[in-house]
């Protein structure tokens, strides 16, 4: 017996990765019946599979640094809203500087983060050293921790 297929749905996603759930989600989330998600074959067969699963808040630009945090806030509440485990781990990240120039790159990003209204705390390199303590510190200036920062399995989240 052939499978029935819908032929029509008020919201129409192409792909069953990671990116295409996440558009999903929301309009369902909050009360969208008629989605449709097509893949060609299932769902994290195409790059979602292979992708590390860093998520990182610290971007070149406030908007995306903006997306990211936001990313950050749902994998917190996702558990709760799916139930079922994404394998989120908040484990923070670091952000190193070898020279006064990418020192003050990363004073400024500072600054944007708390715009976004994400934690970035500035560190000198014996603060670094006591986050990670196999890291040679005699050349650096300083670094940027940002607790929120993690990994997520891609397949788990999708």
């Amino acid at each position: 017996m052939a499978q029935v297929f819908p032929t029509s749905a008020q919201i129409v996603i192409i792909g069953g990765g990671v990116i295409d759930t996440s558009i999903a989600y929301n309009p369902v989330k909050y009360g969208a019946r008629d989605l449709l998600l097509l893949e060609k074959t299932l769902p994290t067969e195409g790059a979602t599979w292979h992708a590390a699963g860093l998520v990182g808040q610290f971007r070149s630009q406030q908007n995306l640094m903006e997306m990211m945090s936001d990313s950050v806030k749902v994998f917190d509440q996702l558990g709760q809203d799916t139930a079922q485990n994404p394998s989120w781990n908040k484990v923070g990240s670091l952000r190193i500087a070898p020279s006064n120039e990418r020192w003050g790159e990363l004073l400024k990003s500072q600054a944007s983060a708390q715009a976004v209204g994400f934690e970035m705390d500035m560190l000198t390199p014996q603060e670094a050293l006591e986050i990670y303590p196999l890291m040679k510190i005699d050349d650096l200036v300083g670094a940027a921790f940002i607790p929120a920062d993690g990994h997520i399995d891609p397949n788990s989240l999708t």
